[in-house]
């Protein structure tokens, strides 16, 4: 992983896919969650994937609970920090003109990724009984 400053922001697109996801945290917070089922269907066979209670596990968060976060999906706190990183580079980088870019290599992400999705998937398994209840 290499880090680096640019001039241009190269990752505009992802500063506004995080904004969004912050629009998206806030309207459940106020707004609950969604009546309309979000559920793959090996959901009702009782095989969870990585996603399962991430919705309600972000709406935990966007009201200050991060142990129930943490039940419902552990890969919400990883997106609370990307969106801390994110916002705080894009605030260094609009005060100073200066972009913080990060350099990673395809095999490294690749494993990160691999890993990290059977990781939450076992994880995610192991909560079935919590993510097959009622919201």
């Amino acid at each position: 992983m290499i880090f680096g400053i640019e001039e241009v922001d190269r990752y505009r697109a992802v500063t506004f896919l995080t904004l969004a996801g912050i629009a998206g945290a806030f309207a459940l917070r106020i707004f609950g969650l969604p009546q309309v089922d979000l559920h793959s269907p090996l959901h009702y066979l009782g095989l969870m994937d990585p996603l399962c209670g991430l919705t309600r596990a972000v709406r935990a968060l966007a009201l200050g609970d991060i142990g129930g976060a943490l039940e419902y999906n552990p890969a919400s706190l990883a997106l609370a920090l990307g969106t801390v990183l994110v916002m705080t580079r894009t605030a260094f980088g609009l005060m100073t003109h200066r972009w913080i870019s990060v350099a990673v290599s395809r095999r490294q992400l690749w494993i990160l990724v691999v890993v990290g999705l059977l990781a939450l998937w076992v994880n995610q398994q192991l909560h079935a009984d919590l993510l097959l209840e009622a919201a």
